[in-house]
């Protein structure tokens, strides 16, 4: 879950860079609008348009297991529910525009989840697609999804203890979520979509992309890191109840290489600073195969 950006030092010292020097002709160099076209066509949108193809395989995985409750179902559905979460998590540095302004990012990750109010809604009966509608972000998403699939009391649930309205929550949540990934899909892509608008503006696009990247290390470092590590709290671990929370981290960093790399950020670095450039040509940020392009084997 991102919390509302500000312009990051590191991000406005870049486009200070960017105002000030003029264009390299440097060979292999690119552009602010080379990185612009190629983040929105080569990082976000393939990885939106995994994600839509993830959350659907979720959402039909918790199909089956509400139609059917098993080991082997309940197994399908953790995993499904991990892989989606992983292309989730390696767009967090791309989680501006649509994400925030149409509330997508607190529709799908809001956290911590309000154990209260999801207790109460599995308790209330019959769980009508109207009484789900009303449930409050941290009440459903990733998150819902998790707490009902792992349990939160410590002990994962076996198939054949899950309730009859906690398996029709899953199906519910996992449709939701399935339409919220659709949705920012769809907000990005198009000639009217968010991604023309922000190709439209290259010198702000690359101040944008950085942002996102320095937000990303920050809240991995003062909020998935740090806050728990302050607390000596696991219940402060974003995505504790499945042991989640590495995973998270590692494809957050992995979102990080990729929008560096992939869009062709680093080159536009090594072009106005070199030294700049150089500093960030180190062995985490470069992708490693199978992770940081969410590849399967």
């Amino acid at each position: 879950m991102r919390s509302v950006r500000r312009l990051a030092p590191a991000a406005l010292s870049f486009t200070l860079l960017l105002a000030a020097c003029q264009p390299s002709n440097q060979a292999g160099a690119s552009s602010p609008q080379q990185v612009a076209d190629a983040f929105v066509s080569q990082v976000v949108l393939p990885n939106y348009q995994r994600f839509v193809a993830d959350s659907e395989r979720l959402s039909a995985a918790l199909d089956s297991l509400a139609a059917a409750p098993g080991t082997e179902q309940l197994e399908a559905a953790r995993k499904a529910w991990q892989q989606v979460r992983k292309t989730w998590e390696t767009g967090e540095s791309w989680a501006f525009g649509p994400a925030e302004s149409g509330g997508f990012d607190g529709n799908l990750d809001d956290w911590p989840v309000n154990e209260k109010d999801l207790r109460s809604a599995l308790a209330s009966g019959a769980l009508t697609p109207e009484l789900f509608a009303k449930l409050t972000t941290t009440a459903k998403g990733f998150h819902g999804i998790e707490a009902v699939l792992y349990g939160t009391q410590g002990s994962r649930p076996e198939a054949s203890q899950l309730s009859a309205a906690q398996l029709t929550y899953l199906r519910q949540a996992g449709a939701d979520l399935a339409t919220n990934a659709k949705g920012l899909a769809a907000a990005w892509d198009g000639p009217k979509g968010f991604g023309a608008a922000f190709k439209a503006k290259p010198e702000e696009a690359v101040a944008e992309i950085l942002q996102g990247m320095v937000g990303t290390l920050e809240e991995v470092a003062d909020e998935k890191l740090g806050a728990p590590l302050d607390s000596r709290k696991k219940s402060d671990l974003e995505s504790f109840y499945s042991d989640n929370t590495r995973a998270d981290i590692v494809a957050n960093l992995a979102g990080v290489s990729e929008a560096l790399q992939r869009s062709g950020l680093i080159q536009l670095l090594q072009s106005r600073d070199a030294q700049l450039g150089s500093s960030l040509q180190r062995p985490w940020m470069r992708p490693r195969p199978g992770h940081a392009h969410c590849q399967r084997s």
